[in-house]
C-alpha cells in the first residue's frame, strides 16, 4: 500500500504493482530486487543517499523517496501541505528513460534539451549522482532487472 507521507523509518517497500502507476512500480521493483540480489549496493546506496528526500516526476507521475541508513521509504502523489520539501527534485519523461538507457542520449544532452531536470542544492545533487550511480551498478548486476525494464519498457 502507498505510504501518504515521507517517513526516514525503515518501513517495507513491497506493494502490490496494480495499485502503483508504471514507474511507480517499476522503482519500487528495481529497488527491492536490488535489496534483495545485491544487498551490499542496495545498502550503501541508502547510505549514500540517508537523509535525502527526492521527488522524481516522470510524465504525470510523482514519487517521492526518503531515504534512511538501510532502507527508502516511497510516497505516491502529491506531498502533504506541511511534509518536508525534498531535498531533490528529478523531472523527465518515460521516453527520456528508455533514451538513456538505451545509450541515444547523454544525461547531458538531455538536461541541455531540457527532458530531463535536476534540482537542489549543489552538495545533495552531488550525492544524488553518487546513490543514482551506485543504484545503475546494482541494477546491471542484478540478474532479475533485465525483466523489471521489459516491463517498464512496454508499460506492464
Amino acid at each position: 500500500m502507498a505510504k501518504s507521507s515521507l517517513s526516514t523509518a525503515s518501513l517495507p517497500s513491497s506493494t502490490s504493482a496494480s495499485t502503483e502507476t508504471s514507474f511507480a512500480a517499476f522503482l519500487r521493483e528495481s529497488f527491492d530486487v536490488l535489496r534483495a540480489e545485491m544487498p551490499d549496493l542496495h545498502a550503501l546506496m541508502c547510505q549514500r543517499l540517508a537523509p535525502s528526500r527526492v521527488e522524481l516526476r516522470v510524465g504525470d507521475e510523482l514519487v517521492g523517496l526518503a531515504f534512511s541508513e538501510n532502507d527508502v521509504v516511497f510516497r505516491l502523489g502529491a506531498p502533504r501541505a506541511n511534509a518536508r520539501s525534498a531535498d531533490i527534485e528529478v523531472r523527465t519523461t518515460r521516453q527520456t528513460i528508455l533514451e538513456l538507457v538505451d545509450a541515444e542520449t547523454t544525461m547531458l544532452d538531455s538536461v541541455t534539451a531540457e527532458t530531463l531536470f535536476f534540482g537542489g542544492a549543489l552538495g545533495e545533487l552531488a550525492r544524488f549522482y553518487d546513490g543514482l550511480m551506485i543504484y545503475l551498478h546494482g541494477a546491471m548486476r542484478a540478474p532479475s532487472f533485465p525483466n523489471i525494464l521489459r516491463r517498464f519498457r512496454h508499460g506492464q
